[in-house]
């Protein structure tokens, strides 16, 4: 990047990607992200980090070499396998560090259309939201691709999520694509949020008590071969607690 490039870039974005049981799909995710051009010349992609969860294929050692050797990326490695938000929290702890003003997570198994992070940064700048995430339910086409028990299941949480957040105009709550401004992350507890699937619920709750703007933003989630790590017939009495003990906590 020249120093004429540089002088114009007003907002530097660092990326958290999770991993666990991802190796097949994520360099190619990273390499999307490297190739990744906006239309707003003042964003940019400052820091990629790859933050293996203890995985079980060793996500950090399927990463390319010549993906580690651009400055722009960094590979992470819990010790010992913390969910997936004890993952993002990682990275989140990571950038906090960094010349950074957004966060945004990006899951490595392919299923995220990377192109929708410009219109994120947009609305937060912009609109001044402090945490903008991606919606699935805004289009029908999306919806009719959605296996049938997570449509289910996703609807019913986030009308459990309404409650206990206060966010009544949000949806698809257990949606992690998001993207958070770095003053909003330094004002959370980030040890006191839920380290496993119900931590983007946990998020919104969190952000709630601070009173951060939010904003769904429509996206159309990628349905392939990927194998999903949340159950939901597994996880439905769990979130249940959680959002009660949340609700009770306002």
């Amino acid at each position: 990047m020249t120093k004429k490039m540089q002088s114009k870039i007003k907002y530097n974005i660092g990326i958290v990607i999770p991993c666990y049981m991802v190796s097949n799909s994520l360099n190619e995710i990273v390499e999307k992200l490297l190739k990744l051009s906006f239309i707003n010349k003042a964003i940019n992609i400052s820091n990629i980090i790859i933050v293996d969860d203890c995985c079980p294929q060793h996500s950090y050692k399927s990463i390319k070499k010549n993906i580690l050797k651009n400055s722009k990326v960094k590979s992470l490695k819990n010790k010992i396998n913390l969910g997936v938000g004890g993952a993002v929290k990682t990275g989140y702890k990571f950038l906090l560090k960094k010349n950074i003003n957004y966060v945004v997570k990006v899951d490595g198994d392919g299923q995220m259309d990377i192109n929708h992070i410009e219109n994120f940064v947009d609305h937060a700048i912009s609109k001044n939201y402090q945490y903008v995430k991606g919606n699935r339910f805004y289009n029908f086409e999306t919806i009719k691709k959605m296996p049938i028990i997570r449509l289910i299941g996703n609807a019913f949480l986030s009308f459990l999520n309404k409650f206990s957040s206060g966010y009544w105009d949000i949806f698809d709550p257990t949606n992690g694509f998001t993207l958070i401004s770095k003053e909003t992350l330094e004002k959370l507890e980030l040890d006191k949020i839920n380290n496993r699937f119900f931590f983007e619920s946990d998020m919104l709750f969190r952000l709630g008590l601070i009173k951060a703007r939010v904003r769904d933003i429509p996206i159309q989630a990628i349905y392939e071969n990927e194998k999903s790590n949340l159950k939901i017939y597994k996880i439905i009495i769990p979130f249940l607690y959680f959002h009660l003990r949340n609700f009770l906590k306002r």
